[in-house]
């Protein structure tokens, strides 16, 4: 079923929670800085608003391996999430574990408009809540500003 998606986070230490909620249903996924997974997020999402109809991030919680599999249809904007958990991470695409029988944990419809303000949305109040040197200090990456003016650039 498909319904209004919400995605918050906090970042601490090195460590960012974001929750997922769409109706009832919700899932938190705290992942590490190492892999930068924030600044992915982002970039798939502007990915998606530029033609992509697939693209997919991995967010590492060491040892734990959260994979967000996105695939828009091709006629609307569509979007289908899958969240895969992987209790040991491997660095594998999504693609070369499908053999490994793992179907998705959680899945999300919602469409491109509500994703797209959504993340951006989260990269917002990450920026309202902790600022640019405050930000870094906690998430050891600078802030991606120029991924979020990107993703707000290619909104469609």
């Amino acid at each position: 079923m498909k319904d209004k998606l919400l995605i918050s986070g906090t970042i601490e230490s090195g460590w960012t929670s974001i929750k997922f909620q769409c109706g009832d249903d919700n899932l938190e996924i705290r992942t590490s800085y190492i892999f930068d997974g924030l600044t992915n997020f982002l970039t798939a999402i502007s990915l998606l608003n530029k033609g992509f109809c697939e693209t997919e991030i991995s967010l590492i919680d060491e040892p734990t391996e959260h994979i967000l599999y996105f695939k828009k249809t091709e006629q609307s904007d569509e979007i289908n999430i899958k969240f895969y958990k992987f209790e040991n991470f491997n660095g594998r695409p999504l693609v070369d574990r499908k053999t490994e029988n793992h179907g998705p944990n959680f899945e999300i419809a919602t469409n491109l408009k509500r994703l797209t303000i959504q993340v951006y949305n989260l990269f917002e109040d990450f920026m309202q809540s902790y600022g640019l040197n405050g930000y870094e200090e906690k998430w050891r990456h600078k802030f991606p500003i120029d991924k979020l003016k990107e993703l707000k650039n290619n909104w469609r």
